[in-house]
């Protein structure tokens, strides 16, 4: 009981700014255009996501995985200023307010630094098909964040839904990894345990600033502590560093943390977290073709098998934590 008082303020405090704003986030009814138009926003975000993997072993072949998993949060924190410059809302009286800071530098820390830098040095040494399983527990980790973070009680039934997804994600990894589980593993796991953690306060930050608006103010109260990362391990570029290369740093910097974070928390907003929520279900098997398309890499039977039992998972997951929130 206590966490959901503890939960309550921010929705309040979200309502009064929504109120106050020219743009309510929370309390105008959805349409049904504005469900439709939800429903695109969220499927591209979606494929946005869904070739983070792939463009990452791409970078990550020939540049620095410190390089590539910390720049590209600086040039999307660029792009993320100059369009709060462009729309007016950099100006002081619509900044966030002090207090909000700390909790917009945890967002932005798991997400956009953590998990880039977990899966950039994991992706030196596995395939990105690899990690689109592993990393495949994502939404479901991300439903359970939300709901301890909310205060929420989870059935039993989410329960054993979480547990057969975690077990499926340990299998894969052991019988890939020749019986055994390896470093990179963990380090995929943890960065999917950040990146759901950063989903989850980016949404509740959401509620006060709107979708588009608080992924910018993440990505900008991050930038220092990226610069100075950079500073310290020092940038070392390659001589010689091939389109592919630079166009996976590209993808990674200017779609996955940028545009498609855009197209993806709009979604939400316009047409509701239960709906557009479910396209991230899609997400391993877009992975997966992307892989096998642009990576050429091959493509198990046993690869389908388990992505297929780790989104059932993750659909009977997240569909009785949605019914328990209505």
């Amino acid at each position: 009981m206590s966490s959901r008082k503890a939960a309550k303020p921010i929705r309040e405090e979200g309502e009064k700014k929504n109120k106050s704003s020219t743009t309510p986030y929370s309390l105008t009814p959805i349409t049904s255009s504005q469900e439709r138009l939800g429903v695109w926003l969220g499927f591209f975000g979606m494929v946005g996501f869904s070739g983070t993997l792939p463009a990452t072993r791409l970078a990550v072949s020939e540049l620095d995985p410190v390089f590539v998993g910390a720049a590209r949060s600086l040039v999307a924190g660029v792009l993320a200023l100059l369009l709060l410059l462009f729309t007016g809302s950099f100006a002081l009286s619509v900044r966030p307010s002090s207090r909000h800071l700390v909790r917009l530098f945890y967002a932005s820390f798991c997400a956009f630094l953590v998990y880039p830098l977990t899966t950039s040095w994991a992706l030196k040494s596995v395939p990105a098909s690899h990690s689109a399983i592993v990393t495949g527990i994502l939404p479901l980790s991300t439903a359970l964040m939300g709901a301890m973070r909310a205060g929420e009680r989870p059935s039993t039934r989410f329960w054993i839904c979480a547990g057969l997804g975690s077990l499926l994600v340990l299998v894969f990894a052991v019988l890939s990894g020749g019986g055994s589980l390896h470093t990179s593993d963990f380090v995929l796991l943890f960065g999917a345990i950040a990146l759901a953690a950063g989903f989850t306060e980016g949404a509740l930050l959401s509620r006060v600033y709107g979708g588009w608006k608080t992924i910018c103010w993440m990505l900008i109260t991050l930038m220092p502590c990226v610069a100075l990362l950079l500073l310290v391990h020092g940038v070392s570029i390659p001589a010689h560093v091939s389109a592919r290369a630079w166009g996976g740093f590209a993808y990674v910097s200017c779609i996955s943390v940028f545009l498609a974070y855009m197209a993806w928390t709009m979604g939400l907003a316009k047409g509701g977290i239960g709906r557009v929520g479910q396209l991230q279900l899609m997400q391993p098997f877009f992975t997966l073709a992307i892989c096998g398309v642009v990576l050429h890499e091959p493509l198990s039977p046993m690869i389908f098998l388990f992505a297929g039992g780790v989104v059932a998972c993750i659909a009977v997951g997240r569909k009785k934590v949605l019914s328990g929130e209505r």
